[in-house]
């Protein structure tokens, strides 16, 4: 879906695996986390990467892909709905949005993977989440199951224009 110079923009690159793999690939990437511990750790394997929260934070650039791996999971509907409308702006015109939420349906506050520190994991079926791009304005090419570490949806999708 990508031409070899595409600029990506990751949100949540935590220790930078992901972002490794594309920028081996010949992509250039922009590394973001929440977490400074995740920044520095990026920046110290040479990677471009920058403190960033895209609830809280604006984009300043416009790349052909964003991607975000196990990151909206964590957020409302309402909170990605936000995130869509921003990241809709600064994606070129027919650009591609990647990303992975947990497979299920409702919500809960889980404990399991820090410990005592309670995260928001909303779950997603793939015709309400298929529905809730469209709605935002964005067509999905490809949503797969995944299975490593539980159940995923792995989602790629392009930007369509708003109507």
């Amino acid at each position: 879906y990508l031409g070899q110079d595409a600029k990506i923009f990751e949100i949540g690159s935590g220790p930078g695996r992901d972002a490794l793999y594309m920028q081996s690939k010949g992509f250039a990437v922009e590394c973001s986390d929440a977490t400074p511990g995740f920044v520095n750790v990026c920046q110290e394997k040479g990677l471009n990467a920058r403190m960033f929260n895209i609830l809280t934070d604006e984009l300043t650039n416009s790349y052909d892909m964003i991607f975000a791996g196990a990151v909206f999971l964590h957020m409302s509907q309402e909170e990605l709905q936000q995130a869509l409308k921003k990241m809709h702006a600064h994606l070129h015109p027919q650009a591609i949005l990647s990303f992975s939420v947990k497979k299920g349906v409702g919500h809960e506050w889980e404990c399991g993977k820090l410990g005592n520190n309670p995260r928001y994991i909303h779950y997603w079926e793939k015709p309400e989440l298929e529905q809730f791009l469209a709605q935002h304005h964005f067509q999905t090419l490809s949503m797969e199951h995944g299975t490593t570490s539980g159940d995923w949806l792995l989602t790629i999708a392009r930007k369509s224009q708003l109507q």
